[in-house]
Formats: structure tokens, sequence, C-alpha cells
């Protein structure tokens, strides 16, 4: 019967290792990585869109003093798309920060989920001159309630910074928190959940440094409990190999 049991957990301890092996964490920042991974792509030419590093960032965003900085005018869009190697399963999250610039009216700023294709699963973004509130679209716009979502200007003096963070539910569903406050919104579900990759992106937020828009910390995360297995499965492996020497030969 003891040599069944420690059959059983050797073998879940070792399925569990395995399963989680392809969940790998991502965690990149521009202040460590720059643009490495990012596949950039600009409607316009660099006069009126750009994707740089900013080496004077707003302190707020900047990971080693930079940032991701977009910039577009004259109805330029620049974006950038990170893929993650493999689609987000149930429980996976997704958490970037996002440092909002003066926009002009009009403007479109945030990221979007995609899936391989580069089709929009959600989009995350503010509207320039629009009301005061962070949007949400997963097929319709709506305003993001319940965290306060409002545009910030990313001045030194005056900036703000939200950290989005984005959770796969079973049945497609959803959660969207911004700076640790989760929204409120009802009907939050996706048509379809093979996201592999996130885009930021800047349409048009108008000219000059004060203009220029953030991001940074792009993390992707399994889900917790699949980690906990591993660290279950290695604690019982271990357990299981400590009493087989104190027994002696079961």
């Amino acid at each position: 019967m003891k040599k069944i049991l420690s059959s059983l957990i050797q073998t879940a301890a070792i399925s569990a290792i395995v399963s989680t092996a392809n969940a790998s964490v991502i965690s990149v920042n521009a202040g460590s990585d720059g643009w490495t991974g990012w596949k950039v792509t600009n409607s316009s030419t660099t006069e009126f869109a750009d994707a740089f590093l900013d080496p004077d960032p707003p302190a707020i965003i900047g990971v080693n003093g930079q940032a991701w900085g977009l910039r577009a005018k004259n109805l330029a869009t620049i974006g950038a798309a990170y893929g993650f190697g493999q689609v987000l399963s149930v429980g996976n999250s997704v958490t970037i920060s996002v440092s909002l610039g003066n926009m002009d009216g009009g403007s479109v700023v945030g990221f979007g989920l995609q899936d391989g294709d580069g089709n929009n699963l959600l989009e995350c973004y503010y509207v320039g001159g629009g009301t005061d509130a962070w949007k949400l679209n997963d097929g319709a716009q709506e305003d993001i309630t319940g965290p306060v979502t409002t545009w910030g200007y990313s001045s030194s003096s005056n900036n703000t910074k939200q950290t989005i963070e984005f959770t796969l539910l079973a049945g497609n569903e959803y959660s969207l928190s911004f700076n640790g406050v989760e929204a409120t919104n009802t009907g939050m579900y996706l048509s379809a959940s093979n996201i592999s990759q996130v885009r930021i992106f800047n349409y048009n937020a108008g000219d000059g440094a004060s203009n220029d828009q953030y991001f940074n910390s792009l993390t992707v995360i399994p889900e917790p409990g699949t980690l906990g297995l591993v660290a279950f499965g290695a604690l019982v492996v271990g357990a299981g190999t400590r009493r087989r020497k104190a027994w002696g030969t079961v």
C-alpha cells in the first residue's frame, strides 16, 4: 500500500511540474529589455510617428530611468506588439503600466490584447477630449466604472500612472483592475479567448514632448494555483524521499 501511495504521489508531482513547464512567466521592462521582443508598426514616416526609449521619462513610469515611449501626430498611428509564445489559459493575467501625456481631441492611446493574427479581443484606451475615463472595448465601447481612471498629464510635476491588470476567467469572462481596484462593468466577456499577444498604441496624440505617451513593466503570469502545484509537488516528492530513507525498504 505504501509503495502504491508513494508512486501516486510521485506521479502527481511530476504531472504538476510537466503541466507548468509550458506556463512561463514573462516580465519585461524598458530599463532592462528596451524594445527587444516587440514588433513596431508605423502607419506613417518617423516624421509623424515614432517608438522610442525615453532616457528621462516621468519618474512614476520609469524603470532604471527608461520607459517605452510612443509619439504620433498628423493622424498617424504608432503601435508595438509583444507575443507571449503561448495562448493564455484560465487564471493567467497580463499587467502593464501606462502614463498618459497630453492628448489632442479625438486621439486614442492604450493597449489591446490580441490573437496570433493581430485581431483585437479586448482594447483598453483613453480618448483625447472625451469623457474623463478610460474605456474598454470587447465588442462594444464603454467607460470603465469602479476605479479612478481619469486622465493625468505625465509631466514631472503632475503625472499619474495606471497599472492595469487583466485576468482571464472561465467561460471567456475576464476581470480588469486599475491600480488594484477592480472594474465594476457588467458583461465583461470575450468573443474568443485565444489571447497570445499585447499591443500598445498611440493614435494622433499630438505634437511636442508633452504629448508623448509612456508604457512600462509588462508581466504575464500563469495561474497562481499552477505555480503552487509545482512547489507542492516538489515538497511531496522530497517528503516521500525522506520517509523512504526513514522507513527503509517499502
